[in-house]
């Protein structure tokens, strides 16, 4: 029978407690064998716990892909030095994914606004016309896409996610340039749908065009609308509108009930309209008639 191999508790308490070494490394540092000192360290009760064990080697060797990350490593490089999930892959010598999903699984989160702090996106300020790299991911994407159902054709969205997302867009302001880019970035889409043989006009209620004929004949108006011509078309401000004589220069809106909930987005586009073209502005209600009384529309 083999002699008990004896070493002394103070060496095994400085070495793997104080110094914080592996089993491995104090087994070499002493001559013996991994499972020696594995059992002289559990005979005095000499432990660390499963997660400490894993802090240690991160911070020793920065290798995590044969175990999981530490909470607190993680919390540290992400949360309050505000790295990456690529910059933390890199310190900690992993892939990013397993980052990303360890933040995910232990809760470790940062807000969009912290995320984003100080980076300004590769693609600010280009469109596809400008940059190549977009010209390429667009079209890869429209001819991968092109004769694909939409997942939501035919479908609802249910109470609860359109409350959501209604809370989510709830008191965003757009500035009055940004809402002419958005128009006619819109505008661009549509020519495009024209060139893939898809439908150019936009959205209209085809029972408006009855009440805007009869109020047309009944003041002496040829109006233009999206069954006559199609809609005009403002491009320096990219505004389409429901019907419009080019030869005595007036405009008329026809607004469905749910136009009296945007009437100060309304009120702004009148007034642009207005100062574009020095037109008459007309805007019918829902049963065709005049509206005369529009304080409303006043910002």
């Amino acid at each position: 029978m083999s002699k008990k191999i004896e070493i002394e508790k103070s060496v095994l308490l400085q070495k793997y407690v104080l110094e914080k070494k592996t089993i491995r490394e104090v087994a070499s540092d002493l001559g013996y064998s991994v499972d020696t000192i594995r059992k002289r360290l559990k005979e005095y009760n000499l432990s660390r716990s499963f997660s400490e064990s894993q802090k240690i080697r991160c911070e020793k060797y920065g290798v995590h892909n044969q175990f999981e990350l530490d909470y607190e490593v993680l919390n540290e490089l992400y949360v309050n030095q505000k790295l990456t999930t690529y910059e933390v892959a890199d310190r900690l010598g992993c892939s990013q994914s397993k980052v990303w999903k360890s933040l995910i699984e232990m809760g470790i989160n940062r807000s969009v606004s912290e995320s984003m702090l100080g980076r300004e996106p590769w693609n600010k300020g280009l469109t596809k016309d400008e940059d190549e790299r977009i010209v390429i991911a667009s079209e890869k994407i429209s001819k991968k896409t092109k004769g694909r159902k939409s997942y939501w054709e035919g479908k609802k969205r249910n109470k609860t996610d359109r409350d959501k997302m209604s809370k989510s867009h709830k008191g965003k302001i757009h500035s009055t340039e940004t809402k002419k880019r958005m128009r006619k970035s819109h505008i661009r889409r549509i020519e495009n749908h024209k060139l893939n043989g898809n439908q150019l006009k936009p959205c209209y209620n085809p029972n408006s065009i009855p009440f805007i004929e009869q109020y047309g004949k009944k003041h002496g108006f040829q109006f233009q609308h999206a069954e006559n011509g199609g809609e005009f078309y403002i491009k320096e401000l990219g505004y389409w509108v429901d019907g419009y004589d080019k030869e005595k220069n007036v405009v008329l809106e026809f607004d469905e009930n749910y136009h009296i909930r945007q009437y100060k987005k309304d009120s702004n586009r009148q007034k642009e309209i207005i100062n574009h073209l020095g037109c008459r502005f007309i805007r019918l209600n829902e049963n065709g008639e005049e509206i005369l009384n529009i304080k409303y529309y006043e910002s």
